[in-house]
């Protein structure tokens, strides 16, 4: 499977979706291996609150200062959503998926994501670290 296996990514930055980030705040090892490998991880503002919706009771606040010491989130700008417009129209992406993927695509960054459904790891700037 493609992005799956040796690959260093000492020093770089990369975007991450939902699913690693909610992996990396339910203890999962692979998801804080794969966030331990970059300099900068960031997140779209979709990330920020899909991550959010799963806290358990309780835990709200202390999911977001997790989320908040761990990642970097940016900034929806006219050129992130022009690509995201772009992505949606030509992979049928659905709206939250389109956002985030402009997001790293703008940036000259990587996602890493487990989604394979809405992101074939074999489309470039698609990173699959692991698979649970």
């Amino acid at each position: 499977m493609a992005g799956i296996g040796d690959y260093n990514n000492t020093n770089m930055i990369a975007l991450f979706d939902s699913n690693i980030v909610i992996d990396y705040l339910n203890g999962i090892p692979q998801a804080a291996t794969e966030l331990a490998q970059y300099q900068q991880a960031y997140i779209s503002p979709i990330t920020w609150i899909e991550a959010q919706v799963k806290a358990p009771p309780g835990l709200e606040e202390a999911t977001r200062q997790a989320i908040d010491a761990n990642f970097k989130r940016v900034e929806l700008g006219e050129a992130v959503l022009l690509e995201s417009l772009k992505l949606r129209r030509t992979h049928r992406l659905k709206l939250p998926d389109a956002l985030i993927w402009a997001s790293a695509r703008v940036n000259g960054w990587q996602l890493v994501t487990r989604n394979t459904k809405d992101f074939p790891p074999e489309w470039a700037g698609i990173r699959l670290p692991y698979v649970l």
